[in-house]
């Protein structure tokens, strides 16, 4: 999917096995398209050539809230890569999410800094309330991103920014999970 110059809401999506050659393996966002994420999965994307396996954000503010990142691959950055400009602001955030399995790292950014808070980010990733533990899917390799029980990333999770449900339509409870799935 390609954003230009817009204002896009995005609930309950999963963003699979999808390839580019040169930026935005599941998405790529290009001029001040303003994109919001809520339970998203971004899961196997690839770019040959270039940034973002699973997103690019160029000159945009993108917010990935209680969303999945997994097993996306690109030459920078395997789930999101921030392609701002000197001079330009950029306020992309990640909320509540979990990046886990991505290569060659979780994230990149080249000018501005986004926010990383309550997520879990193989490697380490500077934010309040970020975590690097292995999750503890149900199965990713088939796509199954349920947290097992044991998962420091239940209950961890800010309130104040996560949605009502979860993927599956189940209520968050007032301890939020991090990811897409709320332990029911």
């Amino acid at each position: 999917m390609r954003v230009i110059e817009s204002v896009v809401t995005v609930f309950d999506t999963i963003f699979e096995h999808n390839t580019s050659s040169n930026s935005g393996g599941g998405v790529s966002h290009l001029r001040r398209a303003d994109t919001e994420y809520f339970n998203c999965i971004f899961y196997g994307n690839s770019v040959s050539e270039g940034p973002g396996g699973a997103l690019l954000s160029e000159a945009s503010t993108t917010t990935a809230t209680n969303c999945t990142f997994y097993g996306n691959s690109a030459l920078n950055a395997g789930a999101l890569y921030s392609k701002t400009f000197e001079g330009i602001e950029d306020n992309s955030s990640v909320v509540n999410s979990i990046l886990w399995g991505d290569s060659p790292d979780e994230v990149d950014w080249n000018y501005n800094e986004p926010e990383v808070i309550f997520s879990n980010v193989e490697g380490g990733y500077k934010g309040e309330g970020n975590i690097d533990s292995d999750p503890l899917f149900v199965d990713p390799v088939n796509g199954d991103f349920h947290l097992e029980s044991g998962s420091l990333c239940i209950d961890v999770a800010s309130a104040k920014y996560a949605p009502e449900t979860d993927f599956d339509g189940n209520p968050r409870d007032e301890d939020p999970d991090m990811g897409a799935y709320e332990v029911q």
